[in-house]
């Protein structure tokens, strides 16, 4: 009775996570239709010629603080348009993944970045 009982708890987390995950990617899908790569709308903070001036990488503890995080990652991508987000990741070696994948989502969310889906990544541009 009690492995029946664990195997649909297993059970109902597993359909929870996929939910969850399922929501996440739908609304990645909806942002991606709004604005496509490339194009750039008048209201956008990052235009082609801007030049991105790099602050100073300032840290407390470990982590570098999200402005200058956010800086660096805009100032690689307007670098490199096109690139990779796991190409990201050796630039910034001293941050964790997970920090830099959900300031890279962060951008996305406020304009500043495109990411378009390319098989297991994501492509980066200004």
């Amino acid at each position: 009775m009690f492995w029946f009982i664990l195997l649909l708890l297993i059970i109902g987390a597993g359909f929870y996570f996929y939910s969850s995950m399922k929501e996440v990617d739908d609304e990645i899908k909806e942002s991606h239709l709004h604005s496509p790569p490339g194009k750039v709308e008048p209201d956008d903070p990052v235009t082609p010629d801007v030049v991105v001036v790099v602050e100073p990488e300032v840290e407390i503890g470990d982590e570098p603080v999200a402005g200058a995080l956010e800086t660096e990652i805009l100032r690689l991508v307007t670098t490199t348009p096109g690139m990779k987000q796991t190409d990201l990741y050796p630039h910034l070696a001293d941050v964790n993944r997970k920090t830099v994948q959900q300031t890279v989502k962060e951008l996305a969310d406020a304009g500043r970045l495109c990411r378009e889906k390319s098989g297991s990544s994501y492509l980066l541009y200004p």
